[in-house]
């Protein structure tokens, strides 16, 4: 049945009902950058707040010695305060605060155009991050230019218009600037995305990555029309074949008379992935659909895992959780617990096995009446699935065996009983920060010494150094730095004592246990080590963040796998094995004559005891010097003399490659030695 007007009259009442539609959308989209432009200048003035603070400081003579007031020490504290207050990272809020800095000082007419709503936040990004290394002359003599560009330019348009106007009034400068932002800002990182995929982002000069653009292009014609991917797939390929050092793509046509049939063939093989991948084997025999995990928790998918297990090698891992060995042993009220139970016990805690306060994993709850400490602490709250674990025994490293053809997702309650975890989780922070607001103390944690619980220390509790064994565990407990919404992987962070360790009293200060261990990423320690922004570790491990101005946060941990060696201890203190001289005497050798040891009281960097490529995946018990010195004690490093009676090109290149991590290891042994202390 037709209506009444015909079809020109409801595409005209469409016509006239989007136009208002457009109307609230283009309104809604000014208001929008009002707001943002109310944002940035708050964080202005945040930063004003600040500077005067430390010039106030400064004028008083609080900090002797120093000229000029902290600048840094007013931006730093910025920047954490408005990177946990506007729940956003610490790159995104340092480039609100450049942007705002220079709105205000430098740019009056993009920063009115930005207050009135006429610029969003992108292309006002876009102005100051490409204007960042010009001069005051030039941003003022461009940016009525600019102004009139951005109003109709998109933000991609719009940079590369700033760059030709920039050329054109001075070359020298934007060449010296393109060439500064090339030394500072070349890199190459993956990147994670919320789909599941990576990103490989590199930054380089312009003219390389016309270079690379090209030669992405050349790949993706050494395939035929018939090639059933895209061409946006094959640059992606294209990528990887490049990293790879092959000459072509492979053509997937499926034709046999494709012009570029077996141009591939003169590909070399592709180097295995050097990767350590954590899977249950019921998981690799199809039994369930359990997630596999990467050493720094990245959670990859069973089915792809079982493809690479074909050809990968193998070795097998004996494990028990740390709560099941406590049940088992009862160690919670043994006085004769092992280190293990000391440092692991606070990884996976126990508790009832139901009730209102299960947050899913990780529980948050209010501090308890005090009660004696024990010598070994009751842990409380319980884990549904504590993933840290430690090694029983472990086979050797084999080829791989023969995976069922087929597999069917497991029928279990898995899945339905993850459901609510988080919102769970996120009632119990909440519930805590209420109790917070009411009572303080509760803040202050279990154990606000720092002593894990422990009356008396235990083994390496008064060593300054954690073994690699505790870092494992620690890393395996938050997978990034603790900091408010820092996502720096915890392999690549400090492991701090969160109540300091006291090198000249270390019984009085925070000892090394596990309960007062976490990662956090070197520009966030800063932050703890100026005290700009205090922690403490919370019953179920979370974190308890809070800053002077009142901002505070609670990390929640986040449990990986972990391999723990079975005789774990903190630390393992190298000594010289006593060794029969000639007239039957015992002497000791004495290193120093061997080492130039540190004897400044310098600490030594933290990298220096990160686990080595030979200590995570062949093994960790050549951490002896001498023993590493001797050549016939290789440790199962291949010699040369073994190298060269070698025929096969691949096993040649994979023993050299062996031997290359050996020496490595064994170097990095000998720069620990030198910050030993006595008795050598």
């Amino acid at each position: 049945m037709a209506q009444p007007g015909g079809s020109t009259q409801v595409r005209s009442d469409a016509d006239s009902a989007a136009s208002r539609s457009l109307t609230r959308l283009s309104d809604g989209r000014r208001a929008e950058n009002r707001a943002s432009a109310v944002v940035i200048h708050e964080l202005q003035d945040l930063y004003e707040i600040r500077l005067c603070a430390e010039m106030d400081v400064h004028a008083l003579g609080a900090e002797h010695g120093s000229e000029e007031p902290n600048v840094d020490r007013a931006r730093h504290t910025v920047e954490y305060e408005a990177a946990v207050s506007m729940s956003t990272t610490r790159t995104v809020a340092r480039q609100m605060i450049v942007v705002a800095n220079h709105l205000f000082w430098r740019l009056p007419a993009i920063d009115a155009a930005f207050t009135a709503g006429d610029l969003d936040y992108g292309r006002v990004r876009t102005v100051v991050l490409t204007l960042l290394r010009a001069s005051d002359e030039t941003v003022s003599a461009l940016e009525a230019d600019i102004l009139a560009a951005a109003q109709r330019c998109a933000p991609k348009a719009l940079r590369e218009n700033i760059w030709r106007r920039w050329f054109q009034y001075d070359p020298d400068e934007a060449a010296a600037a393109q060439k500064a932002a090339l030394a500072d800002e070349r890199c190459a990182e993956i990147r994670r995305n919320d789909s599941g995929i990576a990103t490989l982002v590199s930054k380089m000069s312009v003219l390389e990555g016309a270079e690379c653009d090209a030669l992405l292009d050349e790949y993706v014609a050494t395939v035929c029309p018939k090639d059933p991917r895209t061409k946006k797939e094959l640059r992606g390929h294209a990528l990887l074949a490049l990293i790879h050092r092959e000459d072509a793509l492979q053509c997937r046509c499926g034709s046999e008379e494709c012009p570029f049939r077996g141009v591939d063939a003169k590909n070399p093989n592709r180097r295995p992935y050097l990767l350590n991948i954590h899977i249950d084997i019921e998981t690799i025999l199809g039994l369930n659909e359990e997630p596999a995990t990467l050493s720094d928790g990245t959670v990859l998918d069973a089915e792809t895992v079982r493809l690479l297990a074909t050809d990968s090698r193998w070795q097998v891992l004996l494990t028990e959780t740390l709560t099941a060995a406590r049940d088992r042993r009862g160690l919670d009220n043994d006085e004769s617990a092992d280190d293990l139970d000391d440092d692991g016990a606070g990884n996976s805690d126990e508790g009832s096995d139901g009730g209102d306060d299960d947050d899913g994993g990780t529980k948050v709850t209010d501090a308890p009446n005090p009660r004696p400490p024990a010598q070994h602490p009751v842990r409380r709250g319980r884990r549904k699935a504590a993933r840290a674990r430690r090694v029983v025994a472990r086979g050797r490293t084999r080829p791989p065996a023969p995976l069922p053809t087929t597999t069917q997702r497991a029928k279990d309650n898995s899945r339905a009983s993850a459901i609510g975890e988080e919102a769970a989780l996120s009632a119990a922070i909440a519930a805590f920060m209420d109790a917070v607001a009411l009572d303080p103390s509760l803040a202050e944690g279990p154990h606000p010494d720092g002593h894990g619980g422990f009356c008396t220390p235990p083994p390496g509790a008064l060593t300054y150094r954690p073994s690699a064994a505790l870092v494992a565990l620690v890393r395996a407990s938050y997978h990034t730095c603790t900091f408010p919404n820092c996502g720096v992987p915890a392999a690549r962070c400090d492991i701090d004592h969160i109540v300091p360790f006291d090198h000249r009293d270390p019984i009085s200060g925070g000892w090394t246990v596990l309960g007062n261990l976490h990662p956090l990423c070197p520009y966030h320690h800063q932050a703890k080590t100026l005290r700009l922004w205090a922690c403490t570790k919370l019953d179920g491990d979370g974190i308890y963040w809070h800053s002077g101005a009142g901002l505070q946060h609670i990390t929640p941990p986040a449990f990986g796998t972990v391999d723990i060696p079975g005789d774990f201890v903190h630390v393992r203190r190298f000594r010289m094995p006593s060794r029969p001289t000639s007239r039957g005497a015992s002497r000791r050798s004495d290193t120093r004559n061997n080492i130039d040891r540190h004897d400044d009281l310098t600490d030594p960097p933290d990298e220096l005891y990160e686990p080595t490529w030979w200590e995570a995946n062949i093994t960790d018990e050549d951490c002896q010097l001498w023993r590493l010195l001797n050549p016939r004690t290789d440790g199962g490093a291949p010699s040369l003399a073994d190298i060269a009676r070698l025929d096969d090109p691949q096993c040649r290149a994979d023993a050299l490659y062996l031997r290359e991590k050996f020496l490595e290891h064994r170097a990095v042994v000998a720069e620990r030695e030198k910050y030993r202390p006595p008795p050598f």
